[in-house]
């Protein structure tokens, strides 16, 4: 189980991996100048040919995914023996989203595994983000109890660079599993359906000054980074059909895990990102333990997206039914020019967000709110896990449980097939020199401006053991 004092530690010795990460770094661009100036300033390819380069990048692809995946969640179920008869479930498994190359039930197929081909021949017609069907024949419903040693379910979602995922999709929450079971937590503020409606305009409510009207206040909606209905009655399904399931999430977005990493029918999760051209082919290889998973989430994966401070402060806030939108007229002196439509407004101008949460985002405001409480300047109510200004329980012990119900997976997690222990050695000066006893920090590595630090690198010496049997990578942090 995580805790947050084991995340602590980690914490405390994050400084070593950023001192180490800077080293790295510096060795490397050191050796690049070298390189360059050697060479006059020319730039000299280590491969001969074209489809030699290309080939080093798909090994080195392949290498990414194997050693970078995130195991989310295991309870001992992976890694499998590599030769059992798998059902691969997900509508996307015939397309992941960033991949090409070879597909993934070949790639499954490749590496040992007898896919279950009957199940496959369902999924060459049912197959898009989200939107998961469960009718199958009786015949590709009894492939089930052949090949049943293991089920996997291939979920996926797409999001980036001018494509946000939806904080309002079309469907209900009900807060319910695929059974009808309720969930036990409920998210704090999900969004109504409605639109941006302009003043003045035909259908503007009598008074109103422009923003976003809410249609449908009786119901709030799921986002797109929440399980599916359709996705809980596919896990429902398989839940009762399989007794090991393992869950691959092919997604760069952090997704809500919470109600999959507290069910014990889940037996394992695996994020595999984004895996690229060949990335799949370490797939296999993953599942049965000829490559250890170790890497390390990168975000906070938390319980309810909409309880962050991100949630109430993004695009056109409609979630909550605000109206945090400003457009700068484009006749105003110096003002960018850029077109906008949104709704029924539309014109040359300039659209923008306020970042109203500051330095709050992912893990720096967990840790601070986690601080607060501890501290007794916030309060937390156990009854409706919020957080309160006043009336809460403070303390070690109420802090360690809002940050449990809170947080399903902390920035820099990540299990392994093997157990690493890290020991933290010594501390040193950019020059070589060993820091030791107390120093004033203050004097040393504050800055301000015209007045730069008097030291701007440390290095950490960490050993790193692995106390397994199993091979692997572990990421100092």
């Amino acid at each position: 189980m995580v805790t947050k004092n084991s995340v602590i530690k980690r914490l405390g010795a994050a400084l070593a991996v950023l001192l180490a990460f800077a080293m790295v770094m510096s060795t490397v661009s050191m050796r690049a100048n070298a390189i360059l100036l050697d060479k006059k300033g020319i730039y000299y390819t280590d491969f001969a040919t074209r489809d030699d380069a290309l080939a080093a990048a798909d090994a080195l692809n392949t290498k990414i995914l194997a050693e970078g995946s995130v195991l989310l969640k295991n309870d001992g179920t992976l890694p499998v023996n590599g030769n059992e008869k798998i059902s691969v479930f997900g509508g996307m498994q015939r397309n992941p989203v960033g991949a090409s190359g070879t597909g993934l039930l070949q790639s499954l197929r490749n590496g040992g595994f007898t896919v279950n081909p009957i199940l496959e021949s369902f999924y060459s017609s049912n197959g898009s983000i989200g939107s998961e069907k469960i009718n199958f024949t009786p015949q590709q419903e009894q492939s089930l109890e052949i090949y049943d040693d293991l089920a996997i379910i291939f979920l996926a979602r797409t999001g980036s660079e001018g494509n946000d995922p939806a904080r309002i999709t079309n469907e209900i929450e009900d807060n319910t599993d695929g059974d009808g079971v309720p969930y036990n937590w409920t998210h704090e503020a999900l969004g109504h359906k409605g639109s941006f409606i302009a003043e003045g305009a035909s259908n503007a409510p009598e008074g109103h000054k422009g923003g976003f009207v809410i249609s449908d206040p009786d119901n709030y909606y799921k986002h797109y980074l929440e399980l599916t209905d359709s996705e809980e009655a596919l896990i429902s399904y398989v839940k009762k059909h399989f007794s090991k399931i393992v869950v691959i999430l092919n997604t760069s977005n952090a997704m809500e895990m919470a109600n999959l990493q507290e069910d014990d029918a889940i037996n394992a999760i695996l994020w595999i990102g984004r895996p690229g051209s060949t990335g799949l082919a370490a797939l296999p290889g993953l599942l049965n333990g000829t490559y250890n998973p170790s890497g390390k989430l990168v975000d906070e994966w938390n319980r309810d997206f909409t309880a962050d401070p991100t949630w109430q402060n993004f695009g056109t806030n409609d979630q909550v039914g605000g109206g945090y939108d400003y457009f700068y007229d484009a006749t105003l002196p110096g003002a960018p020019v850029q077109q906008y439509s949104l709704g029924t407004i539309s014109g040359d101008g300039f659209k923008g967000i306020d970042y109203d949460e500051d330095i709050y985002v992912g893990y720096k405001y967990f840790e601070t709110v986690y601080a607060e409480i501890k501290a007794g300047h916030l309060g937390y109510d156990a009854d409706t896990h919020k957080i309160v200004k006043s009336g809460g329980a403070t303390g070690d012990a109420a802090a360690e449980a809002w940050w449990q119900y809170a947080v399903v997976y902390p920035f820099g997690y990540g299990l392994s097939y093997t157990d690493f222990e890290m020991t933290f050695d010594s501390l040193y000066y950019g020059d070589g020199t060993e820091l030791t006893g107390s120093v004033n920090g203050d004097a040393l590595f504050s800055s301000s401006e015209g007045s730069p630090a008097q030291v701007k690198e440390l290095y950490a010496k960490v050993t790193v053991k692995n106390n397994g049997a199993v091979a692997g990578k572990q990421v100092v942090q």
